[in-house]
């Protein structure tokens, strides 16, 4: 990993620890505004503001999820920070009708609320296709966007794209019956052995009801998306948070990003910010920090 050198200093760690510590009201307390904006071919993209602060904290989710995937963010950030989430096309509340998923259509999603809300100082989150997602809403914000953090994201499975017949093949399981599909590898694959057999099933459950077009479209952009070239657009520095379940390398962002660091956390499965709330939110509060300051509160 690419390392950056800064004294530790607190800084704004006074800050952090009262994120971490304070009785924190609920989202509808902080709700400030919902609503659509219009992305560049016309879909509607729904997103909701939380809070109020000169930086701005977008989470953009996951393939086959949506906004609520990161209520357990929006209470520790949203009181001191503007917070906002969204669906992208296909997803949630947001509009379908689009005939080309690419990580780069969905950087205009994302593009489209920062500027409608007039957002500046903005952090982008990804959660596993946010990250190409928010790599590609920065080159679209390139004055606005201060840094990239992944949850469990920007690792070579994001980030280099593979061949069109290894695409091929991957699709095949889900053309036949994308729902039995996303079941078999969700179970398999973004869970760890101690993780939460609820929560698993209750996303589960919520993934298979993404259209078929959004499934496949996306999950096939997704798997031909190759970040070399927008890193070299995209000056920002990477931060993540990392599950240990899988082995991942992270060879085009490490040699093409401004810098990266990782941080891991064991035992979790795909969905590190809602099985282990606490401890993601920590590192992100850390990245957050480094972002604002120029400066870092963490070991590295």
């Amino acid at each position: 990993m690419k390392h950056l050198r800064f004294p530790i200093i607190i800084g704004l760690a006074f800050l952090f620890t009262f994120i971490s510590c304070q009785m924190k009201p609920g989202i509808n307390q902080l709700l400030v505004e919902e609503g659509d904006a219009t992305s560049a071919d016309g879909i509607p993209i729904h997103y909701k503001l939380y809070g109020e602060g000169e930086v701005s904290l977008v989470f953009v989710h996951d393939w086959c999820t949506h906004m609520k995937y990161w209520d357990e963010q929006i209470p520790s950030f949203g009181v001191n920070f503007k917070v906002v989430t969204l669906d992208l096309a296909g997803h949630g509340q947001s509009g379908i009708g689009r005939t080309t998923w690419t990580m780069e259509a969905f950087g205009q999603d994302v593009a489209s609320i920062v500027k409608k809300l007039s957002l500046q100082n903005v952090v982008l989150i990804g959660h596993g296709m946010g990250g190409p997602v928010i790599l590609e809403a920065a080159k679209l914000i390139p004055d606005k966007a201060k840094g990239l953090v992944g949850a469990d994201s920007f690792n070579d499975l994001y980030m280099k794209g593979t061949s069109e017949e290894q695409i091929r093949l991957a699709l095949l399981p889900y053309q036949e019956n994308h729902q039995e599909q996303i079941r078999e590898h969700v179970r398999l694959s973004w869970f760890a052995p101690l993780s939460d057999h609820d929560l698993m099933s209750e996303i589960i459950l919520d993934m298979v009801k993404t259209p078929k077009e959004v499934v496949l479209g996306s999950l096939e952009e997704l798997l031909r998306y190759d970040a070399a070239e927008s890193f070299k657009q995209v000056q920002l520095d990477v931060r993540g948070v990392q599950t240990t379940h899988m082995d991942v390398s992270y060879d085009v962002t490490q040699i093409h990003a401004k810098s990266i660091w990782v941080e891991y956390l064991d035992g979790l499965g795909h969905f590190i910010m809602m099985e282990d709330p606490q401890a993601f939110n920590r590192h992100l509060a850390n990245y957050i920090n480094e972002f604002v300051t120029g400066t870092y509160s963490y070991e590295k």
